[in-house]
């Protein structure tokens, strides 16, 4: 193969990202997150009985930034 031939092989590829899909509670619109950091204050900030489920998805980074901006419950 020669090396451009594997230049190009390698920017064909799209690595997939962890993708944290949190639903703060039940019936509220879930938020997209990539660092597990900026998810924290959810939970430092949720009181006794709240319900924070939290999917851990897996996508490309295109996927990821196409994604909706979060405006809130």
């Amino acid at each position: 193969m020669k090396l451009t031939e594997l230049q190009k092989a390698r920017t064909d590829i799209k690595f997939n990202m962890k993708v944290f899909k949190v639903f703060p509670d039940k019936g509220l619109t879930p938020y997209y997150e990539d660092k597990i950091e900026n998810i924290i204050p959810w939970l430092e900030e949720s009181m006794p009985g709240d319900s924070i489920r939290i999917d851990i998805l897996e996508m490309t980074k295109e996927e990821y930034d196409a994604l909706p901006e979060y405006m809130g419950p």
